[in-house]
C-alpha cells in the first residue's frame, strides 16, 4: 500500500481470522470508534483513521462466507476487500467533504459507467441495503456504494475495456482534486495497470 503508507505514515493491516477474536474486536472497535466501526464482523472490512496515520481491519473468514451466502452473479474477493478498504483511505476524506448533491452527481456517474455490468450494479444494490441496515448515514452509505465500484473495477482492470479505464479515471481524478495531491492525479488511461499502481 505505498500510496496510502505515504498519505498515512505508519499505516498498517490487521489480519484477524478467528471469530471470537473478530468479535472481541469489533466490539472493541465499536467502543473506540463508535458505530462508523459497526458491523466490521459482519462486512469483513474496515478502514479507521487514527490521528494522522490509520488501520486496515480484515476479517478473510467473513469475505469467504459472505461470497458464498449473498447469492450474486459477481462475488467479492478478499483482494477486493483490501483494494476496497485502502479506497476508503485514499478518496475517503474527499467524499466525506462532499456535499450531498456531489456524492450523488459521483455515484450517479460510476453507475452510468458500469451500467452493462448487472451483476456488479446487483452487489453495490446489496452493500447500500447491508449498510443502510446497519444503521449507517446516508453519506456513509453513498461513500460506500462509491468505493465499491472503484475498487471492483480497479481490482480485476482485465476485464474491462480502455474506454471504461478512461472514465473511471476522470471519475477518480474528480473526487480527488480537492486533495492537491499530485502524486494522486491519474495522468493517462493507456494502461489499466496504472491505475491499480497508483490506487494498490
Amino acid at each position: 500500500m505505498p500510496l496510502v503508507e505515504k498519505m498515512y505514515p505508519g499505516a498498517k493491516v490487521v489480519i484477524t481470522h478467528d471469530a471470537n477474536s473478530v468479535d472481541a474486536l469489533e466490539k472493541q472497535l465499536v467502543e473506540k470508534y463508535g458505530k462508523a466501526a459497526k458491523g466490521f464482523n459482519e462486512n469483513g472490512g474496515l478502514w479507521v483513521r487514527e490521528g494522522k496515520t490509520g488501520t486496515v481491519y480484515i476479517n478473510p473468514t467473513s469475505v469467504a462466507f459472505n461470497a458464498k451466502i449473498e447469492g450474486l452473479e459477481k462475488k467479492k474477493t478478499l483482494e477486493e476487500t483490501v483494494l476496497e478498504e485502502t479506497m476508503h483511505a485514499i478518496v475517503g476524506p474527499t467524499i466525506e467533504q462532499m456535499s450531498v448533491e456531489q456524492q450523488k452527481k459521483i455515484l450517479s456517474e460510476l453507475k452510468s459507467i458500469v451500467k452493462n455490468d448487472l451483476a456488479l450494479l446487483k452487489r453495490v444494490e446489496a452493500k447500500r441495503d447491508t449498510y443502510a441496515a446497519q444503521d449507517k448515514s446516508a453519506k456513509e452509505v453513498r461513500e460506500e456504494e462509491i468505493v465499491e465500484i472503484l475498487s471492483a473495477v480497479v481490482a480485476d482492470p482485465s476485464a474491462v475495456n480502455m474506454t471504461l479505464v478512461s472514465k473511471i479515471r476522470v471519475v477518480l481524478n474528480k473526487i480527488m482534486k480537492t486533495l492537491g495531491r499530485k502524486e494522486i492525479s491519474i495522468n493517462s488511461d493507456s494502461s489499466a495497470i496504472k491505475i491499480l499502481y497508483v490506487l494498490n
